[in-house]
């Protein structure tokens, strides 16, 4: 998830961090040095997941759309959970990224 949005926004060179009180460029090279940069990743790239996990039943249950919808109009269904997932990626963005 997080590889996708720097590739949306234009990243061609992206790492993933979370902020931990070191600077960026002192983490990253830390990580590198120790050889622990994939985990890192995969840790992060794991809690979003779990976290979009969370949030997406949610998101659909408070919105109606239910097994009822994806079986009377499975297109409809589909837009809305479309709309959930990229609701939840956006949330779990702000968590993870930007805060």
């Amino acid at each position: 998830m997080l590889e996708d949005y720097a590739r949306e926004q234009g990243f061609t060179n992206y790492v993933h961090f979370t902020d931990d009180g070191w600077s960026r460029p002192d983490l990253y090279t830390a990580l590198v040095a120790s050889e622990k940069l994939y985990e890192h990743c995969a840790e992060i790239d794991a809690a979003a997941q779990s976290r979009i996990d969370l949030i997406m039943p949610e998101l659909a249950k408070s919105a109606g759309a239910t097994e009822e919808l994806k079986a009377k109009d499975q297109l409809a269904w589909v837009g809305l959970m479309n709309a959930y997932k990229a609701q939840a990626e956006e949330i779990v963005k702000h968590e993870l990224i930007y805060d």
